[in-house]
């Protein structure tokens, strides 16, 4: 599986997080506090000293970017993550990207700057679930990628109809955050946001084992035996 390309992105939005990062740090005073979360509303109510709050997520993009890099090297059916290879790339970088304008809310932020964090923040994520929503259909059975469950893993007509399903509650999830961000405000935008994938994963879990019970060729317990 070539990872060229998704690692020269990670290196490449990671050097740019360290840059604003080393900006940040000649502007600041020394006992300065970062703010590195905010309310439904915007108001900061999450805090940090300056060296943690300008490298913690440039940090934590780095070990995204190194455990990302290592799955292919343990998934055991690595011909399958290779065929979703697509939306294994979107998922690396496209969490790095929003790791990334987290890490420009904060530092515009602690440098004065007036930003609707959480309206920003999720219009990036609602973005990114269209996105893996329409790959996540096309996927084939992994151990790492995908919905995960014992009967998707044990049927590729469970894994198939499942994520296809799946992938469009991320899809119908992330496009009705837009209508209901702008007409009715953050708080639900954040409420459609949690209560579609929520029940998109409960519809997922129930229609996988029925998907199962349903596919002649799955493997059971006395299959695995024989």
């Amino acid at each position: 599986m070539r990872l060229r390309m998704p690692l020269l992105f990670s290196f490449l939005i990671l050097a740019v997080m360290l840059a604003l990062s080393a900006w940040a740090w000649r502007i600041l005073p020394a006992g300065a506090r970062i703010t590195t979360h905010w309310d439904a509303a915007g108001n900061p109510n999450g805090f940090m000293p300056k060296t943690l709050g300008l490298l913690i997520l440039p940090a934590v993009g780095l070990g995204i970017t190194a455990l990302l890099s290592a799955i292919p090297l343990i998934e055991p059916r690595r011909q399958n993550l290779i065929a979703s290879r697509q939306l294994y790339y979107s998922a690396w970088i496209g969490s790095l990207l929003v790791i990334a304008v987290s890490h420009v809310l904060t530092v515009m932020t602690a440098a004065g700057r007036h930003v609707n964090a959480p309206q920003i923040i999720l219009v990036t994520v609602s973005a990114l679930m269209i996105v893996l929503g329409n790959y996540l259909g096309k996927s084939r059975s992994t151990f790492m990628v995908g919905v995960r469950l014992p009967w998707t893993l044990t049927s590729e007509y469970a894994w198939q109809k499942s994520n296809r399903l799946m992938g469009l509650f991320m899809i119908a999830t992330g496009l009705a955050v837009y209508p209901v961000l702008y007409f009715f405000g953050v708080r639900a935008g954040f409420a459609v946001f949690a209560g579609g994938l929520a029940l998109g994963a409960i519809v997922g879990t129930v229609s996988s084992y029925l998907y199962w019970r349903h596919d002649p060729n799955r493997q059971t317990g006395d299959t695995a035996q024989e």
